[in-house]
């Protein structure tokens, strides 16, 4: 991986609330470039999170059609991320404070749960940290975001996805870093199908 992962695009469910799961493998490419049919199958397996600047839609483009054209490199692998936080006071901290915005979290349950990632084979281990990074709540991050992200534009809200309040949470299954290019998601649906739209071999089933 070259560059630090600064713009996360938030991928939320299709307004169905459906991934759709006849996706044709590779339907989605067509002589190495993102095909006509594969630009539409996408509104059906995602929708764009408004991130509020235009920084986003400009690179979404590109990124998505330098994946179709590195498809072969790409595989669709798990990250398990322990969710046994170390810092015994996390939650209070946490929970204190989204009790003030009137947010009632279930308690983190330890254990690990898998993200689903698309990435180069050779980036996976580069991608898991990065991953685990977003996905453990760092209370030393709260006061800035809300959340534990410090080093992207906007939030990630990875951990928030994981243990889902609100409804918007609850519809938030996804992501497409932007700097390098990879996909990452706790649905499994929808991971599903995206390795299927760009022809990328699933490793862990």
């Amino acid at each position: 991986m070259r560059r630090h992962s600064f713009l996360v695009q938030r991928l939320l469910l299709p307004s169905t609330g459906q991934v759709p799961g006849n996706i044709a493998f590779g339907v989605g490419i067509k002589n190495g470039e993102l095909s006509a049919e594969g630009m539409g199958l996408m509104k059906g397996i995602w929708r764009f999170d408004d991130m509020g600047t235009p920084e986003y839609e400009e690179a979404v483009p590109s990124v998505l059609l330098g994946i179709a054209r590195r498809a072969g490199d790409y595989v669709g692998a798990r990250v398990k991320v322990d969710m046994d936080d170390p810092r015994k006071d996390f939650m209070e901290k946490m929970g204190d404070l989204e009790l003030q915005l009137g947010v009632c979290r279930p308690r983190l349950r330890p254990g690990t749960r898998d993200i689903h990632v698309v990435a180069p084979a050779s980036w996976l281990y580069e991608v898991g940290g990065r991953i685990r990074s977003w996905a453990t709540p760092n209370p030393s991050r709260i006061e800035r975001w809300g959340s534990s992200d410090w080093d992207t534009e906007e939030p990630v809200l990875l951990e928030k996805a994981l243990y889902p309040v609100t409804e918007y949470e609850k519809r938030l299954a996804g992501w497409l870093e932007l700097d390098n290019g990879f996909f990452f998601f706790v649905n499994r649906d929808m991971y599903q199908a995206t390795c299927r739209l760009f022809g990328v071999k699933i490793t862990d089933e």
